[in-house]
């Protein structure tokens, strides 16, 4: 099931944009690997976005800016030069769907970590490290297939 919040400082259309973008790559990665994980969909007034087991969290500071045509979505430098899933640069939109694709692949990724593990999957340090970590490989292809087909 696929649910969504916002805050009230947290303009509508952001959250509407974010919605869309979300509502389209869950259901996609869920049909397409054949599961069927529960999400909450977020907008919060602050400056950073986070996924999770069950929810993923938009902050509006990457809402257009009036006047604005040029944006930029820094990745981590462990994979800001990666020609898929690294550091782009566009539009408004196309900065945020990447945000979204990201926070998506972190929902996705943790919530097979515990369906795998258990609800204390996290605690198990062998879901946390090597090709599991948070941006390890396992979570670096779900991001890519989502940049993929949605973004890039």
């Amino acid at each position: 099931m696929i649910t969504d919040k916002t805050q009230n400082k947290v303009k509508m259309s952001f959250h509407k944009l974010v919605l869309g973008f979300a509502n389209e790559m869950a259901l996609y990665i869920l049909e397409e690997h054949g599961k069927d994980f529960d999400l909450s969909i977020k907008t919060h007034h602050g400056s950073r976005s986070y996924g999770g087991v069950g929810y993923i969290t938009i902050a509006d500071r990457h809402e257009a800016k009036p006047r604005k045509t040029a944006y930029t979505l820094k990745e981590y430098k462990s994979i800001a030069n990666d020609a898929v899933i690294g550091t782009i640069k566009g539009s408004n939109e196309t900065t945020v769907k990447a945000l979204v694709a990201h926070e998506i692949a972190h929902w996705f990724h943790h919530s097979l970590m515990k369906e795998e593990g258990g609800d204390y999957w996290y605690r198990n340090p062998e879901y946390r490290k090597g090709y599991n970590s948070p941006h390890g490989k396992h979570w670096q292809e779900i991001y890519a297939e989502l940049r993929i087909k949605f973004v890039n």
